[in-house]
């Protein structure tokens, strides 16, 4: 479920429990003349425990996931300029030369998922162009079916992991031009 939970026995009767938003103590009671500790109420920990899991489910593609993707660029032949742009914000985030990895934004604001642009350029070569955007990520539909709305209206679409950016893996066969043009780089 959450792997971010911690549940740690202070002392003999106490019971911690520690979330990344929620931390409590759950003392316990002795029986007399046993070694045994009873908690205060069996209902009690029911509840404790459907609580801890609704927590730990909430913005389960946050938890898994975060906010950015890595994703890797390779092209054949190598050393082609590479020239990411962000579609969404209409401006060019690196220019580079392949192979190279590099983390990208999944979400471009609430309910928004990112978009960006990858072109290839080598002299003696076509120009390509990918696009990489997010689809919906199963952790956000699955992980946040025990939480409910929080999950599903707050914490995913706010962080942006509930995309996954496609393709997580670009691998580019560059062709050859007919003639003899170059690119201006």
């Amino acid at each position: 479920m959450c792997a971010s939970a911690a549940i740690t026995i202070m002392k003999p009767a106490q019971l911690k429990v520690v979330l990344p938003v929620l931390s409590f103590t759950l003392t316990c009671k002795y029986h007399r003349g046993e070694n045994k500790m009873t908690l205060i109420s069996s209902r009690l920990i029911k509840i404790l425990l459907v609580l801890l899991g609704a927590l730990c489910a909430n913005g389960c593609a946050s938890i898994m996931y975060g906010k950015e993707q890595t994703i890797t660029i390779n092209s054949n032949p190598s050393r082609a300029t590479v020239i990411i742009y962000d579609i969404n914000k209409n401006r060019e985030i690196v220019k580079t030369k392949s192979p190279y990895t590099l983390e990208l934004r999944r979400g471009n604001g609430y309910f928004r998922k990112a978009r960006y642009q990858v072109i290839f350029i080598k002299d003696g070569y076509n120009k390509e162009e990918i696009m990489i955007q997010g689809k919906v990520n199963g952790w956000y539909l699955g992980g946040n079916l025990l939480s409910g709305l929080i999950g599903y209206f707050f914490v995913d679409p706010l962080t942006g992991a509930m995309w996954t950016l496609e393709p997580e893996k670009l691998e580019v066969e560059l062709n050859r031009t007919n003639g003899n043009t170059s690119s201006n780089f």
